[in-house]
C-alpha cells in the first residue's frame, strides 16, 4: 500500500517546520515508497534544504496562529481581530477545509500545528494526528482568554484538536489542560555534517585549529540586529547571523553568504545566541552546543524549554539589551568553561513515525 500524508505545517515563524523535517525524514525512512504532502505558507525551499527525498508541496496556509510585532513579541490586538474574524464563519470554514482534503484524498493528516485542517479531517473523515511542543488554543486562552466571545472560540479550538486520534507532546513541551489525547514522546532534533575547518577557510580565520563559530539565530520571524554597535571581539571568534543585519562588523557575516547548509554551519558552532523556542533549543542541545538565550515577553511555553535546556546543556540567559550591544563575550567564555552533559537522544520522530505506519497498517 502506497499510503498517502498530508501534514498540515505552521507558518508562524520556522520553528514548526523544524519539528516537522525530523519526522518527515522518519516516515520516509521507515517507508519510502509512501507519499508525503506538505502544505503550508512557508517557501517549498525551506524543505527541499532539509529533506533528500521527494515530497508534494501546496502553498496553502490553514494555521492563521498569533500575530507577532517581532520574533520577540506577541501583538495580541492584532491576534484577537485574526481569531474572530476566522470563528466568526467557523462552519463554513471547517466545511471548505474539508472538501479541500477529501479532494487530495489522503489517507491521513498530521498537523503542527494547525487546528482548522484536524476539525476538516474529521469532518472528511480522514484520520489526523498532531504534534507540537504548544498549541494555538492554550495559547489563545493565555494572551486573548479576555476578549469577547473568548470562551466559545476556546472551545472550538479545542474541540478540534481534540478530535485528533492523539496529540503527541515531544520533550520538553509546555502544559495543555485543553486537550485530553496527548502522548509524550521523546525530543525531536536534527543532526548535521561539522563542517568547522572548511567554514574556518571561508571566514579566513587566521588560524583554524583556534577558531571559536558564535550563531546567532532568533527563529524566522523577523529580528534586525546593529552590529555596528558591537564591540571589537577577540581575531578568533566568527558570528554567523540569522537575522536582518543593519551595519558591518568585520567579524559578522549574515548565514545566507556562506555556502553551507543552515544545519551543518549551527551544528559546527561553538555557541548558539537565541531564544528559547524549541527548534533551536532542542537541536542545540542534542548536538551538544552550548546556548545563550534571551526571554521573549510572556511567552507560555518558554520556562518549559529553558528548565529543559538548562538541565540537559550548558546554557545561561542574557538580557536583550546585551543583544543589541553585542556585550556576551564573557557570558559564553563561561558557558565553554562548564562541565558538559550528555546530549540528550532524539527518539520523537521515530517513536511519531511508528505510530503513525501503525495506525493505518502500512
Amino acid at each position: 500500500m502506497r499510503a498517502k500524508f498530508v501534514f498540515d505545517i505552521s507558518s508562524h515563524g520556522f520553528g514548526h517546520a523544524g519539528q516537522c523535517i525530523p519526522v518527515l525524514a522518519a516516515l520516509h525512512h521507515l517507508n519510502p515508497e509512501m507519499q508525503l504532502v506538505i502544505r503550508t505558507g512557508l517557501p517549498k525551499s525551506f524543505f527541499e534544504e532539509r529533506l533528500d527525498f521527494n515530497f508534494d508541496y501546496i502553498n496553502a496556509r490553514y494555521d492563521f496562529s498569533l500575530a507577532m510585532r517581532s520574533a520577540l513579541e506577541v501583538d495580541v490586538a492584532a491576534s484577537v481581530e485574526r481569531y474572530a474574524k476566522v470563528h466568526a464563519a467557523w462552519p463554513a470554514n471547517v466545511a471548505a477545509a474539508a472538501e479541500e482534503l477529501a479532494r487530495l484524498q489522503a489517507d491521513a493528516l498530521v498537523s503542527n500545528v494547525d487546528y482548522l485542517g484536524l476539525a476538516a479531517a474529521a469532518k472528511a473523515g480522514v484520520p489526523a494526528w498532531a504534534f507540537s511542543s504548544l498549541n494555538w488554543a492554550d495559547l489563545f486562552s493565555h494572551f486573548c482568554g479576555r476578549m469577547p466571545g473568548a470562551q466559545a472560540i476556546h472551545a472550538e479550538m479545542a474541540m478540534a484538536y481534540n478530535r485528533a486520534e492523539a496529540f503527541f507532546q515531544p520533550v520538553p513541551f509546555m502544559p495543555m489542560p485543553s486537550l485530553l489525547n496527548c502522548k509524550t514522546v521523546g525530543p525531536l532534533a536534527r543532526k548535521g555534517v561539522v563542517r568547522r575547518r572548511e567554514i574556518a577557510r571561508f571566514l579566513k580565520v587566521p588560524n583554524p585549529d583556534d577558531f571559536r563559530l558564535v550563531v546567532v539565530s532568533l527563529g524566522g520571524i523577523p529580528f534586525e540586529l546593529d552590529v555596528n554597535q558591537w564591540p571589537s571581539f577577540p581575531e578568533n571568534f566568527r558570528f554567523v547571523v540569522t537575522s536582518n543585519l543593519n551595519g558591518r562588523h568585520p567579524q559578522v557575516v549574515a548565514a545566507n553568504s556562506l555556502p553551507y547548509g543552515f544545519l551543518d554551519v549551527f551544528c559546527s558552532a561553538d555557541a548558539l545566541v537565541t531564544k528559547p523556542g524549541y527548534g533551536m533549543a532542542v537541536d542545540a542541545a542534542c548536538n551538544g552546543i552550548p546556548v545563550l538565550y534571551v526571554r521573549r515577553q510572556d511567552w507560555p511555553e518558554e520556562q518549559y524549554i529553558a528548565d529543559w535546556l538548562c538541565s540537559n546543556n550548558r546554557a545561561a540567559e542574557i538580557l536583550l539589551p546585551d543583544l543589541y550591544r553585542g556585550q556576551f563575550q564573557k557570558a559564553v567564555e563561561k558557558l565553554w568553561g562548564a562541565s558538559i552533559p550528555n546530549p540528550p537522544e532524539p527518539t520523537g520522530a521515530f517513536e511519531i513515525a511508528a505510530e503513525l505506519l501503525n495506525s493505518i497498517r502500512v
